[in-house]
Formats: C-alpha cells, structure tokens, sequence
C-alpha cells in the first residue's frame, strides 16, 4: 500500500490483530493507526462502522450520540477516559506551563527582564510541543534559549566550562528565591518526559520518539538556566 501511494491512517479491523513489528514499522512511516469498531459495537447509534456521526471509543470503538462527561477528546471525535496515558501527559504539559507563568510573575519584580524572557521562550517551546502532540504534527526544529540541541547538552553537561559552576552542584535554600523556582520547573519536566514514554512509546518499540528527546534537552535548559543564574548571566537581583 505505501508503495502504491503515501498513506496517513491505516484502519485494522477489532477483530484483527496488528504485531509490535508492524506497530513499529507504522510508526517509522508516520502512518497513524486507526482500529474500526466490530460491528457488534455499533448497536448503540445503529450506524454502520466508519459512518459514526457522534463519538467513538478510542479504545473499545464502542459509539455515543453524545459526549460522556467522564471521558475527553484524544483525537477528532476519539474519546478516552481521562486516566488515559496521553491525557496524562498533556496534563503534565499543562502543568509545567502553569508553572512556568508562576515563576514568571513571582520573579518579575525582583529579577532581570533577561530572564522572565527566557521563561517566555521555555514556555513557547512548551506550547509547541503540546500542539504537535494534540495534532499529531512533527515538532520541527528543536532550537531552545538559542542553542542547539547539541549546544544544550554540551552546556548543561559541562556547566564549569561554560559557567564556572560545578557539576552536580545540589540545590540549596541560600541560592535564592529564582533558583528555586527553575530547579523545581526543571524537576517537573522530567516528570513530564516520563509521562510523556508512558503515552507515546508503546512497547518501547520508537526510542528516539522526538517529543522526548526535546522534554529531555527541555531539562537540559532549566539545568542551564539554573547555572546562569548562579553564574552571575543575569546580574544581580533588581531592587
């Protein structure tokens, strides 16, 4: 079939089994996989399958003609239950983004514009990668606070380089009130990154799935964030 023409959706029926190689293989191929309803599962709106004009289970294909409350969009008119992996993550997401605008308005008035504006561009980051995983859209170029993604690891792991702080330095009440705030976003990020092989890595069968390997350089930027700050990048605490 991907020879004959390029295919997005590929449909297996309920019935059907589809094996991890396959999966994998899918996957590689950016070919998103849909499974159909049996048709014993169509019963409640009476609709044959692929004609469903409401809501489907994503999971069980089971149709509604109106949204339960208890369960949300995954994608289009595909309904999970909200314990789902990918809701989790995008949760998670949400989270961090919260977090993020947090420490932007708790720091604004005692640190540098310089780094409030480097919270805006961890926090636009954030959103695209959100956006890409809710559209299924590729995340494109993984460009971070203006380094690569092979900038960002060098830095963050050779913080005495670059910084003149020492590696492994543990976080500590006397580094102040900023520290604190991007060493806590730092943490929840990794959080993040987790949810995030949890929901996009079935199997494990894609390793190097995009979405976390730029949660990981994300990391990596609050680590250099952190070190900045601590280096004397963004000068002294505004007064």
């Amino acid at each position: 079939m991907l020879k004959e023409k390029e295919l997005k959706e590929f449909h297996v029926e309920r019935c059907k089994i589809l094996s991890p190689a396959a999966k994998d293989y899918l996957n590689q191929m950016r070919v998103r996989v849909i499974f159909e309803p049996r048709a014993a599962e169509t019963k409640k709106t009476g609709a044959p399958p692929g004609s469903v004009k409401g809501y489907v289970d994503a999971v069980t294909g089971e149709e509604y003609m109106d949204k339960p409350e208890c369960m949300t969009h995954l994608f289009g008119n595909k309904l999970v239950y909200k314990d789902h992996a990918r809701i989790a993550f995008r949760g998670a997401i949400d989270h961090l983004q919260s977090q993020i605008v947090f420490a932007q308005v708790s720091l604004r008035s005692g640190y540098p514009d310089k780094l409030i504006d480097d919270l805006e561009d961890v926090l636009t980051f954030a959103r695209n990668l959100l956006r890409a995983e809710v559209l299924d859209e590729p995340i494109g170029d993984l460009q971070l606070l203006g380094l690569s993604i092979a900038e960002l690891r060098d830095q963050s792991h050779n913080p005495e380089k670059y910084f003149g702080v020492k590696a492994m330095t543990m976080p500590h009440y006397s580094m102040g009130e900023g520290f604190a705030h991007l060493n806590l976003l730092r943490s929840m990020t990794r959080q993040a990154e987790v949810a995030a092989v949890q929901a996009l890595m079935e199997d494990h069968a894609d390793p190097c799935h995009e979405i976390v390997i730029a949660l990981n350089r994300m990391s990596s930027g609050f680590h250099i964030l952190c070190c900045r700050l601590l280096s004397g990048y963004y000068g002294g605490i505004v007064k």
